[in-house]
């Protein structure tokens, strides 16, 4: 049993078998399952065109229920207030969920098609240190209750 699934996606969203169908991709497994989707951007570069690329990731498709969003490597607690701003601006039914500090601690590299595993990465480090900075700053800087409300909507 468990009170919350993650279902992670790999690429993008709608990427999948080809260019022309859901197939394969994690918006397809979204759509089977009924679950909500919390989309994690990479705002390091962003302001005012996240609500651009929120908006166009909601309308896509209309039977995914896109209806959250994370923005990641935010540069500060200002940085993730125009975030907020410009996606409310654009009158977007997406929440944001709050903004992830770009921390080069917590990163994870990446390799084709993935992440490195953790064995592969912490070359001897203490995991449990990582882990519990990374939990800090989740509590720290993420709305944890809306992403359990999003999570509780799912259709059963």
């Amino acid at each position: 049993d468990a009170d919350v699934a993650v279902v992670e996606g790999v690429m993008g969203l709608f990427d999948g078998r080809d260019g022309k169908t859901d197939t394969g991709s994690t918006a397809e497994i979204a759509k089977w399952l009924g679950a909500p989707v919390m989309l994690v951007v990479d705002c390091w570069a962003l302001s005012r065109s996240v609500a651009a690329m929120v908006q166009g990731y909601a309308s896509f498709d209309r039977r995914l229920r896109v209806e959250g969003v994370v923005f990641n490597k935010v540069g500060g607690s200002f940085h993730t207030q125009w975030l907020a701003e410009a996606i409310a601006a654009s009158r977007s039914k997406v929440k944001p969920a709050g903004g992830m500090p770009k921390d080069a601690t917590v990163e994870v590299p990446e390799r084709h098609l993935g992440l490195c595993l953790p064995a592969e990465v912490s070359k001897g480090q203490n995991l449990e240190g990582y882990f519990v900075h990374l939990a800090e700053l989740v509590e720290q800087h993420l709305d944890l209750d809306a992403i359990l409300r999003l999570a509780a909507s799912a259709h059963t």
